[in-house]
């Protein structure tokens, strides 16, 4: 399943609107609306913070992105727990 996909199912369920998530992110709108049409790449970091503003287990999203490669990255990753 793509990880867009994914979001708006998770939206729907909890019955929230993109706006809702960009509101608890502080991104526009806009950037959720690309994540889930596909326009846009989500990264390991969004994916943690989104898991986190949804409440979702940890990981979960980002396992379909795939956890970052570099230790920078992964220092950033680990700075959301």
């Amino acid at each position: 399943m793509q990880i867009g996909t994914y979001i708006k199912l998770i939206l729907q369920k909890k019955n929230m609107t993109q706006q809702q998530l960009a509101d608890k992110l502080q991104v526009p709108k806009q950037n959720i609306s690309n994540m889930i049409n596909g326009s846009k790449q989500v990264g390991s970091y969004s994916a943690r913070k989104i898991e986190i503003a949804l409440d979702l287990p940890k990981y979960s999203l980002v396992e379909l992105v795939g956890f970052p490669t570099n230790d920078r990255d992964k220092r950033r990753l680990e700075e959301l727990e």
